[in-house]
């Protein structure tokens, strides 16, 4: 148990330094997005915004699944590990939803705006750190078998990858001025990138929480393993 609450704190602690740099990095890519006039960078900022939310998630939520066993809860409380990850992945899904929406209203209104340098300064940045915190979270998370943390390093990764096409979009609407509505399109498919990276931490959680067990292959390979075993 002693082991269980100082991973606990560990978690908490890299945690904390993710919220602290993630609510500096979306603060500076929402202003870069304003100033420079890119749609895309502005639904980056969000999403890293939503880091925020599910990093606090994390820190309360390892508060309680550290607690040992206990009369209502013979198996420990690990169970609500997996919840928060289900939580974050829900979080993440509709705001990956409710960028594509602003995206392709834009889209058809017309809605288009020169971006700026600093825009893309932006993108390269948020790149760069997210990818970095990324790989120290994971590495962490799986360290300490930690689903939470992990669903949390991916959520970071989500990121880093979404602020490529808004790289991409933003430069090009930048360097071709005809192909402006590339912003547009840019926070559409970043949408799309928010919204996979959602389901791939939902699904598992569901899996796990529902008690499903193994497929029908997995068990006909286990059978088939056993009747090879010598009695």
């Amino acid at each position: 148990m002693v082991i269980k609450t100082e991973n606990s704190i560990k978690i908490r602690k890299i945690t904390w330094v993710g919220l602290i740099l993630n609510l500096l990095l979306s603060s500076f890519k929402f202003t870069a997005g304003v100033i420079g006039c890119s749609d895309a960078i502005i639904a980056d900022a969000i999403h890293s915004a939503s880091d925020s939310a599910t990093d606090i998630m994390v820190i309360i939520g390892s508060y309680f699944w550290s607690k040992p066993p206990d009369s209502n809860h013979p198996y420990g409380h690990q169970r609500l590990e997996t919840f928060v990850s289900v939580i974050i992945g829900i979080i993440i899904f509709f705001t990956g939803i409710g960028i594509g929406i602003n995206a392709i209203i834009e889209l058809h209104n017309y809605n288009f705006h020169q971006p700026k340098i600093i825009a893309l300064i932006a993108a390269a940045t948020s790149i760069i750190s997210k990818e970095l915190l990324y790989q120290w979270i994971i590495k962490t998370g799986s360290k300490f078998k930690s689903i939470a943390l992990t669903a949390n390093a991916w959520h970071h990764r989500s990121d880093a990858i979404s602020s490529i096409p808004a790289f991409l979009s933003t430069g090009c609407a930048i360097i071709f001025p005809g192909m402006v509505m590339n912003d547009q399109i840019g926070a559409a498919i970043i949408s799309l990138l928010i919204i996979q990276s959602a389901i791939k931490i939902i699904w598992p959680g569901i899996t796990e929480l529902t008690g499903s067990g193994a497929s029908m292959e997995t068990c006909e390979e286990i059978r088939s393993i056993s009747k090879k075993h010598p009695l």
